[in-house]
């Protein structure tokens, strides 16, 4: 009697964390010029202009399967989307700046340091068939997603088998070609652009990401 005495307190304790184990937080954010990829995310900042995310390759996933640079953080809001990206060291610095509308985006997009083969600005037109809505999982930081409604994000609490979706996304929607860049903007294109490894480490000068 003694042990069961003992074990029943344990109990809640253990209910409460597989319960904390199995919810999980997934975003659908629009990532432009990307294929498809599965994407891990620690949210650095939530308000309600925008929230702020540092993006990495999900766990256990290949890096040929990843298009995502070492150091890549996401600014998204109502009225904002910025990424930044890096490599270890100043070998490579790039950041896309978009204007977006339902269906398109108009987005500056910068490449520097000294494995940037093609250092420069350029502008460029996305339309709808180069909008990829990925699944952003949260792995750290979600309580501030819930302690502020940003008007960014589509944010999914999944508990189990069921989930339930809150606030109001960001759903790229409608149809249009975007715009085919040439010379030096379709090479900074290619690297901003995930899941195309091989082209990014040949701009990059052979480096891995």
């Amino acid at each position: 009697m003694s042990r069961i005495f003992f074990l029943l307190p344990l109990l809640p304790l253990a209910t409460a964390q597989q319960q904390q184990q199995q919810q999980t937080t997934t975003l659908t954010l629009p990532f432009y010029a990307y294929d498809q990829m599965p994407i891990a995310a620690s949210i650095l900042a939530a308000a309600p202009s925008a929230t702020t995310l540092e993006l990495s390759c999900a766990p256990g996933t290949d890096g040929s399967d990843c298009g995502l640079f070492p150091y890549q953080t996401l600014t998204i809001g109502p009225s904002t989307y910025h990424m930044d990206m890096s490599v270890p060291g100043d070998g490579f610095t790039g950041t896309q700046d978009c204007s977006r509308s339902a269906g398109s985006a108009v987005c500056v997009e910068s490449a520097g340091g000294q494995e940037a083969n093609f250092p420069g600005k350029s502008t460029e037109t996305y339309g709808a068939s180069d909008v990829a809505s990925l699944a952003v999982t949260v792995t750290a930081g979600a309580e501030l997603l819930t302690a502020t409604e940003t008007g960014g994000p589509a944010v999914t609490q999944v508990t189990g088998t069921s989930g339930v979706s809150g606030s109001t996304g960001v759903e790229p929607t409608g149809s249009g070609a975007g715009t085919e860049p040439t010379g030096a903007a379709a090479a900074n294109r290619v690297v901003l652009g995930g899941g195309v490894a091989g082209a990014v480490a040949g701009l990059l000068g052979g480096l891995v990401l």
